[in-house]
């Protein structure tokens, strides 16, 4: 596909995207009027498969631009439909199907460069799908070119073009030994709880606040949908059973200080937290919650690899404000104290990555919360394998948002006005995605400060994250987003955080929510029901044009 044709199919995509429990049922009408014996291949309920062939369409041209990332999951779909009894001929009365189906919903849009481009997504799709229909049947795979654009009609010949990835297995020696982590972790939970009791009368809050996401945006009701028909490597844990989830999300900004957003800046965060998920999580003192918790934050690395990294960049953070007020000595004070651990490293081990690391998150651009995609800090277990988790916005419910580059300094508060004028008035979706590591070289564990490649292996969604319209604006809102706790501790074992910086989050957030808790005077008590928390009513998706 070039590049155009590319966009096209996104763009004409994201329209039908809103209406996909209509669109789906316009294609199988269609189908199903072009060959009715294909019906019998189709044992589930059909609303259901079509959400299931909707999502799957989404994760696929989603990455259009990125061919290699999509061939896992169609060969692996290609397998499943050769097993339900798929011939290679269904191939060609799928595509008129679908081609009829953008025909009647886009109308006079659909215009001859647009079926063409849809012709060709099609053959690439198609092709995958048949290479792994191939390989079930222990067949030999040509490589040709069939899948190139030059090649125009629907029903060209396919054969395979891309390579699957193959993933690391985990195993518990992918993690480093650090000798004084123990001692050196002792020291950060010192400092933090010295910072928090402190911060009840420094922050201007009046009460005690987070050591890092102080200023939170607002408590959102929300819903997590695990899909079925996942491939086998990234329907591990808990995303190897298909069903909804009642869930709570906290929006929140990065920094350890409240107060105006422009004090604060661009790096915000996404704490999810999802209800019903049987099994013991890692937290000790609460391993029956059967809640299980994200912390992820809008950037894809982070500037700090081990305990004896975070101790200095810990106290840096908290006297950030102290710099800063010292215009461009401070700018340059503050830097260079991050490079050499306010003296502590030596020349050959200054925190050169963790510096370049830290200016990349810090330049992210200020948007509404909506926009932001957002990345677990480091890596965690995913089963069998090793894996990185994203919360990425849905574009069909991204294009819509109207408030969208923020200007911090125009008001004290403008994170929050913009995500409650959203809410108020339409529902949004993230997807949830799983980045499987395929190399421990290029994509390590113990350095969070290295962007896994998508080239290595791409993001597959698993589920969907649906929020529905919902009004957060009232002071109620922000007492509750209070009183909870996340960390990405509160998970079952087969999803465990992984490597050093993530070790040192599991006790510092435990020791913060606890001490947090008793300076404020709120009840430590885990909610076993999003409603016992934020009661709102799920509304349903707009109906189609």
């Amino acid at each position: 596909m070039t590049p155009e044709q590319t966009k096209l199919v996104q763009q004409s995509f994201a329209r039908l995207a809103p209406a996909a429990d209509a669109v789906a049922e316009m294609f199988y009408r269609e189908l199903f009027a072009l060959d009715p014996g294909l019906r019998k291949l189709f044992k589930s309920d059909l609303a259901q498969q079509g959400r299931k062939l909707m999502s799957l369409l989404g994760t696929a041209i989603g990455n259009l631009d990125r061919l290699e990332s999509i061939a896992p999951v169609a060969r692996d779909l290609g397998r499943r439909h050769a097993a339900y009894g798929v011939a290679s001929a269904d191939y060609e009365t799928v595509a008129r199907a679908l081609i009829g189906t953008l025909e009647q919903g886009l109308g006079s849009d659909f215009t001859p460069a647009l079926r063409e481009a849809w012709a060709s997504c099609y053959r690439v799709l198609a092709c995958e799908m048949q290479a792994g229909a191939s390989e079930d049947r222990g067949e030999v795979i040509v490589l040709e070119s069939a899948c190139q654009p030059a090649v125009h009609s629907i029903n060209t010949p396919m054969r395979v073009k891309l390579m699957s990835p193959s993933f690391v297995k985990y195993t518990p020696d992918i993690e480093a030994v650090d000798p004084g982590f123990e001692e050196n972790l002792q020291l950060v939970i010192g400092r933090t709880e010295q910072y928090i009791a402190q911060s009840v009368t420094t922050e201007g809050t009046g009460r005690a606040v987070r050591d890092a996401h102080a200023k939170g945006y607002g408590l959102i009701r929300g819903e997590v949908e695990i899909l079925d028909q996942v491939p086998a490597e990234y329907a591990q844990g808990i995303y190897a059973t298909p069903g909804k989830h009642d869930a709570l999300i906290r929006f929140s900004n990065g920094s350890p200080h409240a107060g105006a957003d422009a004090r604060l800046g661009g790096a915000t965060g996404l704490a999810l937290k999802i209800f019903g998920i049987a099994g013991p999580t890692l937290l000790e003192d609460e391993p029956d919650s059967g809640t299980f918790d994200y912390a992820n934050i809008n950037a894809p690395v982070f500037f700090c690899n081990t305990v004896e990294h975070y101790l200095f960049v810990q106290q840096l953070f908290v006297e950030a404000p102290t710099y800063f007020a010292q215009g461009t000595a401070g700018f340059h004070r503050f830097y260079t104290d991050f490079l050499t651990g306010k003296g502590t490293l030596d020349q050959d081990h200054w925190a050169w990555d963790e510096l370049l690391a830290f200016l990349r998150v810090l330049q992210s651009r200020p948007v509404n919360l909506l926009l932001s995609t957002y990345w677990t800090m480091g890596a965690v277990r995913h089963g069998g394998y090793i894996a990185k988790v994203r919360f990425a916005p849905v574009p069909a419910f991204a294009d819509k948002v109207v408030e969208r580059d923020l200007d911090l300094a125009s008001a004290a508060e403008v994170y929050r006005p913009a995500l409650i004028a959203e809410l108020r008035e339409r529902p949004y979706e993230f997807d949830i995605q799983i980045q499987l590591c395929a190399d421990l070289t290029r994509m390590p564990v113990e350095d969070v400060t290295v962007e896994w490649p998508e080239q290595l292996s791409p993001f597959v969604t698993v589920a969907k994250l649906h929020l529905p319209q919902q009004d957060i604006s009232d002071d109620a809102n922000l007492e509750k987003m209070d009183g909870l706790s996340f960390t990405p501790w509160r998970v079952t074992a087969e999803h465990a955080p992984l490597g050093n910086i993530m070790r040192v989050r599991k006790e510092v957030y435990r020791h913060s929510s606890i001490l947090r808790h008793r300076l404020n005077q709120q009840p430590r008590v885990e909610p076993s029901t999003a409603d016992q928390v934020l009661a709102v009513q799920l509304q349903a998706p707009p109906t189609w044009r």
